[in-house]
């Protein structure tokens, strides 16, 4: 808040403005109150550090402008996204909690964090291969449930305050195969072939299974395989190529990634699957044409047993 006053009579105009020749007047951001006699600025910002003037005018006369400069200063203030936050992690992944705060603009940075792990101050005591701290950052190796679930705090000072900021860690169990998988598999024409994946992880996660199919090692981006079956609730998924096109017998093959995940974690497995050879068409022919015979008997025996029955 900044106030003038004049000696001038009668009763002057009171005019404030900024350093860019702005006239001032009561909005959401300013109040010109006591007849321009105080100037108040809310919500105050480090844009509103800045050069304001006041200038007196009456029916005799106008003043010569009076000029206030606005210093704003502020304890440490955290950059966007970089203030400790509570934070959930997989076991065996690191985990690093951010602390980079800076001070009001024009003013001396502020100090390094200083770091508690669980309200006792980083020391000698600390195990510096478990964490690591840095000047705005403390690292957590290898998180172990439950060990290495904890509560962290980092304080950073200046000239005018200190801020503090807190996180906590949660250490939850990763994802791994329910049973293992065959990564390679051969499949004939005519045949199944079991492509089911089950895993599991912390009971407090819900995982998510998405299959991607590559036709060859060129594929870039993949697609999403047409299975004869998938039970997106059980899990399975199988190919069968019983009844199957040349064409779609043919595009069968290549690698099957299935990318199972939740909101904390991923797990990728491949799947290569390898045509064997399709039956050659006079194999095909030639049992086509054994059918026929069987047919052709059984259509025969079937009219002379009709026959005999009549006669």
């Amino acid at each position: 808040m900044f106030s003038t006053s004049d000696p001038l009579q009668p009763l002057p105009t009171i005019t404030w403005t900024l350093d860019d020749g702005t006239v001032i007047s009561t909005n959401k951001k300013y109040n010109v109150s006591s007849n321009g006699r105080c100037l108040i600025i809310y919500k105050l910002s480090e844009q509103d550090e800045r050069t304001y003037s006041c200038k007196a005018k009456n029916t005799i006369g106008e003043s010569n402008p009076h000029q206030v400069v606005l210093n704003v200063t502020s304890k440490p203030i955290f950059y966007e996204n970089k203030a400790p936050r509570d934070v959930i992690v997989s076991q065996n992944k690191d985990v690093t909690i951010p602390c980079e705060a800076r001070s009001a603009f024009g003013e001396t940075p502020p100090s390094p964090a200083v770091w508690y792990v669980n309200a006792r101050q980083i020391g000698p005591h600390t195990n510096r291969n478990k964490i690591i701290v840095k000047a705005n950052s403390l690292t957590i190796k290898s998180v172990q449930k439950p060990d290495d679930i904890m509560c962290v705090m980092c304080i950073v000072s200046n000239s005018v305050g200190q801020t503090m900021g807190e996180a906590c860690v949660n250490v939850i169990l990763p994802i791994y195969l329910a049973k293992p998988i065959n990564a390679n598999q051969y499949i004939a024409y005519g045949n199944s072939i079991d492509l089911t994946v089950l895993a599991k992880s912390d009971i407090s996660q819900q995982l998510n299974y998405k299959w991607t199919h590559f036709r060859n090692k060129s594929d870039l981006v993949g697609e999403e395989p047409t299975f004869t079956f998938y039970d997106p609730m059980k899990k399975v998924a199988y190919i069968n190529t019983t009844g199957m096109t040349e064409a779609d017998y043919q595009s069968v093959g290549g690698e099957y990634v299935v990318n199972i995940s939740h909101l904390y974690d991923y797990r990728i497995e491949r799947i290569h699957v390898t045509l064997q050879d399709k039956p050659a068409p006079d194999d095909i022919s030639g049992q086509s044409k054994l059918l026929s015979r069987i047919y052709l008997y059984f259509l025969t025996s079937l009219t002379y047993v009709l026959t005999t029955a009549k006669a």
